[in-house]
């Protein structure tokens, strides 16, 4: 209890509504394997501590989506970390790890990611998680719509998604269980003059 996650801004949004104007992305290499891997490894273990089942349905989606993506070296490696994948002083930074799953290959380099029906589900699904240890956790989201708004672009502070959070992308009025707790702050007053 006590925490807080800054700039929790896709945790309001609906990942299929914003998925649906966006068929593809550039990412940099190494982060959309890490975020697979990672993806693969907290669906394949669980959190009791937080009511999160294990899922080896969505895990396997998440090796599949790797072995499509990156080929079955890569994949090979990623099964052959599965004892390492929630011990973060194996690895001395994000660098090392992507270094031992894609050896050789320029971290750094954009690709593009292709969004279809199964990577939207694989996103969903770790949001939700997300939102369930949010709540669990009693962590507070920090909301800055100033900076959010000039950052991602939007016209205007009605088209932030914050008032999804708590409905959590129903097109009713139905509402989470367990509401998260958020403020609304200023950010960079200096730059943002907020």
């Amino acid at each position: 209890a006590g925490e807080r996650l800054g700039h929790g801004t896709a945790l309001f949004t609906n990942p299929r509504e914003w998925y649906a104007k966006r068929r593809q992305l550039h990412k940099r290499r190494q982060d959309h394997l890490i975020d697979l891997f990672w993806a693969r490894a907290l669906l394949a273990q669980g959190d009791r501590h937080d009511g999160l089942e294990r899922d080896p349905q969505l895990s396997r989606l998440a090796g599949d989506l790797i072995e499509d993506r990156f080929g079955q070296v890569v994949a090979k490696n990623c099964r052959d970390q599965k004892s390492h994948y929630l011990d973060l002083n194996k690895w001395p930074s994000e660098a090392a790890l992507y270094q031992e799953l894609d050896p050789g290959q320029k971290p750094d380099r954009l690709i593009m990611v292709e969004i279809d029906e199964s990577y939207i589900a694989l996103v969903e699904a770790l949001r939700a998680r997300v939102i369930q240890r949010v709540w669990r956790r009693e962590v507070v989201l920090e909301a800055c719509p100033t900076s959010n708004m000039l950052i991602s672009g939007l016209a205007s502070y009605g088209d932030l998604p914050y008032l999804n959070l708590n409905r959590s992308g129903f097109a009713d009025e139905r509402s989470l269980k367990h509401p998260i707790l958020m403020t609304l702050n200023t950010d960079n007053p200096g730059n943002l003059n907020t």
